[in-house]
């Protein structure tokens, strides 16, 4: 938390010495102070490192909060922004639905005046929620990826969806992990996707891991049925090869597997718009794959795409549903997206569900979802998930 990188932007001094002064008590040692907006977008320029979190006055002179925000937005700021204002509660409420809509990650707002403990909860929700404050670990580099697909290491973990409805197991999510004989810890994504990516190997690395999976199969649906669906991740950047609807449907075909069983979830991290990408999303649903969109509310995609767009499910990002129990703005938004998606007709899905009360909150809901989160399973190989499945079986019907 030390290491953060804090931008204030007031045109109070008197409000910039309290807010840096705060912030030094819980620990936040880098923080620049500006009067304008003018001058927050010079030294998001010229910062480096890139800022991680602004903290922005609504009501200033010039250039107010609201318009900083969408210039933000129109730069792909990539940081998280506090709102901060004196202003009356329904323009904090309208301006936090505006900083949603453009895609800014939003960590909550503060009325003035800013005190500690606020201060606090802001910075425990980002430390909960974004990469900045996880491990950095060294990504591995192209001969440490291929010596793993060369030897097979690559290892299928699997982490459920489940049903409010009913607790059952809708769907499993597969997460690549390495299991190198050099650690005694598997490897994590953070670790080798992004290099992955930039390297061409995404590909090879997703197609090893859905053969890895096959295998897993008959274990997996002796389990948990027919009905539960298996979900994998793929690149946006895939969607550009022409040959994957084909590609995946045959090697599901060699294994006599409808292709019905297998989601494809696509993070929004990258635009979906090019002609090649949506031709490849009609011909994948033409052949029966569910698609869904990850990590909804994080990236480029709008409610207009939504509805052009062949989702059959959505998975709200973490930062939709960390603390929602206690967050009235997390929860006008939810329940705002809710009745767009359910004129559309897709199912949804709230991930990074780490705490009981998020847990309860979301299971109180009258809309039908699904839940996925380490308070119900981390993610797990397939032995060990199948064991899960074992006692969460029996605390259902506990339950019922």
């Amino acid at each position: 938390m030390h290491n953060l990188n804090v931008l204030i932007v007031d045109d109070s001094k008197a409000m910039l010495g309290i807010a840096e002064a705060t912030l030094h008590e819980v620990g936040i040692e880098k923080c620049t102070c500006v009067q304008s907006g003018k001058d927050a977008l010079s030294a998001i320029h010229h910062a480096s490192p890139p800022f991680d979190l602004l903290f922005i006055d609504l009501n200033m002179p010039g250039m107010d909060g609201i318009e900083l925000i969408r210039k933000l937005s129109t730069s792909r700021y990539e940081g998280a922004v506090v709102i901060l204002s004196a202003l009356d509660e329904k323009i904090l409420l309208l301006a936090e639905q505006i900083t949603s809509s453009l895609r800014i990650r939003l960590m909550g707002s503060i009325s003035k005046p800013i005190d500690r403990e606020k201060v606090k909860t802001i910075l425990q929700k980002m430390k909960t929620m974004c990469s900045i404050y996880q491990t950095q670990y060294s990504q591995l580099n192209k001969s440490e990826i291929n010596n793993a697909l060369k030897n097979n290491l690559l290892t299928p973990y699997y982490q459920p969806k489940v049903s409010t409805n009913n607790g059952k197991v809708e769907s499993l999510e597969i997460l690549a992990r390495i299991n190198s004989p050099l650690q005694t810890n598997a490897i994590t994504p953070d670790q080798f996707i992004p290099s992955a990516e930039k390297l061409n190997l995404i590909e090879p690395l997703t197609y090893n891991l859905l053969n890895r999976v096959l295998e897993d199969l008959p274990q997996l649906t002796e389990e948990f049925g027919t009905d539960c669906r298996l979900a994998i991740n793929i690149s946006p950047n895939s969607l550009h090869d022409l040959h994957l609807p084909e590609m995946l449907a045959g090697i599901l075909e060699q294994k006599g597997i409808p292709t019905h069983r297998l989601i494809l979830e696509i993070t929004e991290n990258i635009p979906i718009e090019h002609p090649s990408q949506l031709e490849t999303l009609g011909r994948l649903r033409i052949k029966g794959f569910e698609l869904a969109l990850d990590d909804f509310g994080t990236g480029f995609t709008n409610i207009q795409q939504l509805k052009s767009l062949p989702f059959n499910e959505i998975k709200l990002d973490r930062s939709l549903i960390y603390n929602i129990a206690h967050d009235h703005i997390s929860q006008v938004i939810v329940q705002s997206l809710l009745n767009i998606f359910d004129e559309t007709q897709v199912d949804v899905v709230a991930e990074g569900i780490d705490n009981a009360e998020d847990l309860n909150y979301l299971n109180a809901l009258s809309y039908p979802l699904m839940l996925q989160g380490y308070i119900i399973s981390k993610p797990k190989n397939a032995d060990d998930i199948c064991r899960w499945h074992h006692s969460w079986k029996k605390t259902i019907e506990d339950q019922l």
